[in-house]
């Protein structure tokens, strides 16, 4: 036997269950946030409120979900997964009072399981020197979903010509310490 579930009632089903899950919030400071799932879960959901590269007055909000969380929700309730993405936005969106759109959506990067992540290794793995310099485009990356302070000094980094291993032209970057710290996971 099959049962139609009409959309805002799958929707409602979904909400059902993301509410009875143990979300634990905590605050970054500046009105941004993490959703983690337990109180020493893993970041599932993160607000934050990027400054834009081209007019550093403008100012966006972008959530950032995890992938697991929309695997899980589209597997679960057997709806493909940018559905899955509208449905979470649309739970966010209630619980926190935003106003969200699949505009504002970002995948949350997993620096633990990407495929490239010499950088994170190296950072790891060394002690601070601010003389060290990085590949500038992957310090970026790594940033994306660093908290806002630390997003805002993205424009102070300096642009240094270099090399990488394979001995191809790059620009490169020195780092502040703070950004190190976040970088190693201890911020």
């Amino acid at each position: 036997m099959k049962v139609l579930i009409k959309e805002h009632q799958l929707e409602k089903l979904v909400f059902n269950y993301l509410d009875s899950q143990p979300w634990y919030t905590w605050d970054i400071g500046d009105g941004e946030f993490n959703v983690a799932d337990g109180e020493h879960g893993q970041n599932k959901f993160m607000f934050r409120i990027q400054l834009s590269s081209l007019d550093p007055e403008y100012e966006f909000d972008v959530i950032y979900i995890s992938d697991e969380v929309v695997t899980k929700i589209s597997k679960l309730f057997s709806m493909p997964l940018d559905k899955s993405i509208e449905i979470l936005i649309n739970w966010f969106n209630k619980k926190y009072n935003k106003n969200l759109t699949l505009d504002n959506f970002e995948w949350i990067q997993d620096i633990d399981n990407e495929d490239n992540n010499e950088l994170y290794e190296h950072i790891i793995k060394e002690e601070y020197n601010k003389e060290n310099v990085y590949p500038k485009e992957e310090v970026l990356r790594l940033l994306k979903g660093a908290p806002k302070e630390l997003r805002a000094m993205i424009k102070t980094l300096p642009s240094i010509p270099c090399e990488n291993d394979k001995g191809i032209r790059t620009i490169c970057t020195r780092i502040p310490e703070t950004m190190w710290v976040y970088l190693t996971g201890r911020y």
